[in-house]
C-alpha cells in the first residue's frame, strides 16, 4: 500500500467509516444485535494491523487522532435530547435524577473498587472512572483524572457492547418490564450502543434512554472532580 496513502490522516478516519458502515450492514443483514459495527469494525482493524503488513497502528492513528479531536464538538449534540424531551424531564425529574445520581455514583465506584480488587495499576484505574459515559466526554474527563484516553475508550466500548447484547435480557430475567424503567437503565450502563437497541423496541424506551445517556454524562462530570480524591 503506497505510504502516501497510509501516512494520511484521511487513510485512518476512511477506513474506520467505511467498516463501520459495513458492519451496520451485515448486523442488519443478518438482523441480531449480537454483532453491533463497533464491535465488527475493530475487531478488523486490529486483525488488519497486527496480520497484515498493510499499515502500521502509528499510520491509522494519525486519522484516529483526527476522529478523537472532532468528538469534542460532538458532545454539544447532547443538549438535543434534553432539549426533544424536556417536558418528560420535568414531569419525571425528582425520580430521573436520583436515579441517575445513583447509578453514577454506582459506576464510579463499582469500576475502581473492582478494578482495585483485580491488582490494576493506578493509571489504569484512573481510566475506568468515566466508563459509563458517553465516548467524547469519557476521554475528557480520562484526560482530566490522569487516565489514559485510549483505554478509557476501549472500556467505554465493553460496556455498550455487553448493554447492546444483554441489557435487554438481563432486565426482562429480572423482571423489569416498564419501558420507561428499562430504557433509562439501558441508558445509563450502556450509552450510545444500548440506546441503539432501543429504537426497535419501544419509542418511549429511546427517549428515556438517551434522557439517561444526557443526565449521565452531566452527572459523572459534575461528581468525578468532587470524589477523585476519595478513588486514588
Amino acid at each position: 500500500m503506497p505510504d502516501s496513502l497510509v501516512n494520511s490522516p484521511i487513510f485512518g478516519v476512511a477506513l474506520t467509516v467505511i467498516l463501520f458502515y459495513l458492519g451496520e450492514k451485515l448486523s442488519a443483514y443478518l438482523k441480531t444485535s449480537l454483532l453491533p459495527a463497533l464491535f465488527t469494525s475493530s475487531l478488523v482493524i486490529i486483525l488488519l494491523i497486527v496480520f497484515t503488513n498493510l499499515f502500521t497502528y502509528e499510520q491509522y492513528d494519525k486519522g484516529g487522532t483526527l476522529l478523537n479531536f472532532m468528538m469534542g464538538p460532538s458532545i454539544v449534540a447532547l443538549a438535543l435530547p434534553l432539549k426533544k424531551n424536556w417536558e418528560v424531564l420535568k414531569s419525571n425529574l425528582a425520580i430521573l435524577l436520583t436515579t441517575t445520581i445513583f447509578g453514577a455514583l454506582l459506576a464510579v465506584f463499582t469500576n475502581v473498587y473492582c478494578a482495585k480488587l483485580f491488582g490494576v495499576s493506578d493509571v489504569s484505574i484512573l481510566s475506568l472512572i468515566p466508563k459509563s459515559v458517553t465516548a467524547p466526554i469519557a476521554m475528557e474527563l480520562s484526560d482530566y483524572v490522569g487516565g489514559i484516553p485510549p483505554l478509557t475508550i476501549l472500556a467505554v466500548g465493553v460496556a455498550g457492547i455487553f448493554g447492546a447484547l444483554f441489557g435487554h435480557k438481563l432486565l426482562k430475567l429480572m423482571g423489569v418490564t416498564n419501558d420507561i424503567a428499562i430504557g433509562f437503565a439501558i441508558g445509563t450502563g450502556s450509552h450510545a450502543l444500548g440506546t441503539s437497541t432501543c429504537i426497535s423496541i419501544s419509542s418511549k424506551q429511546t427517549t428515556f434512554s438517551s434522557l439517561a445517556l444526557v443526565l449521565m454524562s452531566i452527572t459523572t462530570t459534575l461528581l468525578v472532580p468532587i470524589l477523585l480524591p476519595f478513588l486514588k
